[in-house]
């Protein structure tokens, strides 16, 4: 395991450093309002990117924790080649509905773009959803990388040489997705090219993985929205430069749970490998770990924010809200690496799509009166904390639920931890600011250095264990 987290977080910490380039870069090059028409390309591509009918998620469901070589590749490459047809239609559909429904021609243009995008990349989701489930993790860092370097390259060069209009950096993004497809085709041809299985049982197979996914589907779409929503009504209600500027903050904020989903990439085929009880003692152990790593991360987000604010003053009112959302990725860490890893392991997938809904409805509410009847951008932003904390709770109580576990102190403390944070990261000056949350984190400490250096000790007799002996798995 450990070598696959060392090769996925080696190739996405390249993807980090690719998107930190055109998050930041960009901004350099693009006024606010040519910036913000790319975010809404981005946001449009990230809300088409979860129209997979919940196959890729039933796929990693059903296949986590197998070898590459056991699958029955003829069934898959019916799949896959159905499925790409089920994809192309239905992204047709929605670029069909949304030229005939767009305010103007160049969100019509936007939105064909982004539906292209979603053809390219959807299918390839199978394929490396695969690789993840059968534990190729090299391979599919690889792809996400490449795709990235595609993109950064050619984006730059364009801006570079005096491109200003949208369009052609849009296409610039498209080429990335169609080489990172072809890419992964090479690399999976065994799972696209050969002989194939009857077109009735390749679609049973697609059927199949589609229910087991849905719920999957659902929990990861809703979780998307949360932010999302916040942003469609950032752009409802003030402008698209006001949209580009706030969503640069998002972006900003998003750019650490790049390394965190990878190494969640990693996690969830070998929890599925691991009986009951050890997944208890592998959450008693990691959960501290994970979260007294990412509060003090908290620290170092106060020098990035200043550093952010001196390098693009047009954007400094947005780089405000960072303070307001570094810590939505605390919270979030917690639920991709351990909360949602775990209902998934247990099979609690309906539990996890009920809990992301009820956020999904409640960001949807506070987000419609902050922006609507309140005309605050401060409150939008804060409704996303707000939901994200709220979808955590949950997620936790349920896994503390079926594990026996009661609530500590030490969740409290970190709640103090970020409180401290937001409200000095908005209203003080820079160091004054990283004095409070030092102090915060200290006192913090206190609390967390018993759990922390137990969840160590925990984790390294685990894997001295595991490497002593095969793990016997649950999954099939």
């Amino acid at each position: 395991m450990m070598r696959g987290i060392a090769s996925v977080l080696t190739g996405n910490l390249a993807v980090l450093a690719f998107n930190a380039v055109l998050i930041f870069g960009l901004p350099l090059f693009l006024s606010p309002t040519e910036y913000g028409y790319w975010q809404l390309f981005q946001l449009y591509t990230l809300v088409l990117g979860y129209v997979t009918f919940g196959v890729t998620d039933g796929v990693q469901l059903r296949y986590a924790g197998r070898q590459y070589g056991e699958l029955d590749h003829p069934l898959f490459r019916t799949e896959f080649w159905l499925y790409l047809g089920v994809v192309f239609v239905a992204n047709l559909g929605i670029a069909a509905a949304f030229i005939a429904l767009a305010p103007d021609h160049l969100r019509a243009q936007i939105m064909v773009y982004a539906c292209v995008g979603a053809v390219l990349f959807v299918p390839r989701t199978l394929l490396t959803m695969t690789l993840q489930a059968t534990f190729r993790m090299t391979a599919y860092a690889t792809i996400t990388a490449v795709e990235r370097l595609i993109v950064v390259v050619l984006t730059f060069a364009l801006v570079l040489g005096g491109v200003r209009d949208i369009i052609p950096l849009l296409q610039a993004d498209i080429a990335g997705k169609a080489t990172a497809l072809v890419l992964a085709v090479i690399v999976a041809r065994s799972s696209v090219w050969g002989r194939l299985a009857s077109a009735r049982r390749g679609w049973a197979e697609l059927v199949g993985n589609g229910r087991a996914g849905t719920s999957v589907l659902i929990a990861n779409l809703s979780a998307m929205l949360v932010p999302s929503i916040a942003r469609w009504m950032i752009e409802a209600e003030w402008s698209v430069a006001v949209f580009g500027s706030v969503s640069l903050a998002f972006n900003t904020a998003n750019i650490v749970l790049v390394a965190v989903t990878s190494v969640a990439v990693v996690v969830f085929p070998w929890l599925r490998l691991l009986d009951a009880s050890r997944l208890r003692d592998v959450y008693v152990a990691a959960r501290p770990i994970i979260m007294s790593t990412m509060l003090s991360l908290l620290l170092f987000c106060i020098p990035l924010m200043a550093l952010a604010s001196w390098a693009l003053p047009d954007y400094r009112d947005g780089l405000r809200f960072l303070a307001l959302m570094f810590p939505v990725f605390v919270y979030e860490a917690q639920l991709r690496l351990i909360g949602t890893n775990y209902l998934k392991a247990m099979r609690y997938e309906k539990a996890l799509m009920a809990h992301n809904l009820i956020g999904v409805a409640t960001v949807f509410v506070l987000a419609v009166v902050a922006a609507f009847a309140m005309r605050s951008l401060e409150l939008v932003v804060i409704s996303v904390f707000i939901v994200t904390l709220l979808r955590a709770s949950l997620v936790e109580a349920k896994v503390r639920r079926v594990f026996g576990l009661r609530w500590s102190a030490l969740s409290l403390a970190e709640l103090g931890v970020v409180a401290v944070f937001m409200a000095s990261a908005w209203w003080l000056e820079p160091l004054p600011a990283l004095g409070c949350v030092a102090l915060a984190l200290c006192g913090y400490w206190t609390f967390a250095a018993r759990p922390f250096a137990h969840g160590v000790r925990s984790v390294r007799q685990m894997m001295r264990a595991s490497s002593a002996r095969p793990v016997h798995g649950r999954a099939g």
